[in-house]
């Protein structure tokens, strides 16, 4: 299990080919929060396991600072984070 930050931003810069810093991770309630720069946040069980395997995506398309949204629109109380008021999505034919 991997608790290093400096590990992780490694790997996760070395995955995705970008240039994260600590200020972009984000540790709340055993998830840990990473702000990829593209409105997507990787979400990982902390610490993280040893393949690098995030649990889940969430996507911050409010445009909300990256720490506010986890604060104040993610539900970490369940059994993994989610949006509490996630956008709908209307398909119009």
């Amino acid at each position: 299990m991997i608790k290093n930050y400096d590990e992780i931003i490694y790997n996760i810069n070395f995955n995705h080919q970008i240039n994260i810093t600590k200020k972009e991770l984000y540790k709340k309630n055993g998830w840990l929060f990473v702000d990829l720069k593209d409105s997507t946040i990787e979400v990982f069980k902390y610490p993280v396991n040893d393949y690098f395997e995030p649990y889940t995506h969430l996507w911050n398309i409010k445009k909300k600072p990256f720490k506010d949204f986890i604060d104040n629109e993610i539900d970490c109380s369940g059994g993994y984070p989610k949006e509490k008021n996630p956008p709908k999505i209307q398909l119009i034919a």
